[in-house]
């Protein structure tokens, strides 16, 4: 168990923060991505052999990207 909830729907007030936070999130996580690509993209970045860059944009992801738009 992570968490411990009291059985009764709680007020507004008590989970409004964790709600603007959520939302926040849900908006802010591809923003991030995005600005983080072109970073990327625009910057000279040496890879060494064997390491993996896990934030690296593949050309199936800007497909992906640009049919979603």
């Amino acid at each position: 168990m992570t968490e411990r909830m009291s059985p009764v729907i709680p007020k507004f007030e008590e989970v409004a923060q964790r709600v603007n936070e959520a939302l926040y999130n849900q908006k802010m996580e591809p923003r991030m991505r995005e600005y983080l690509t072109q970073l990327r993209r625009e910057s000279y970045i040496y890879r060494a052999p064997g390491y993996i860059d896990t934030g690296e944009q593949l050309p199936t992801d800007t497909l992906t990207a640009k049919k979603e738009k």
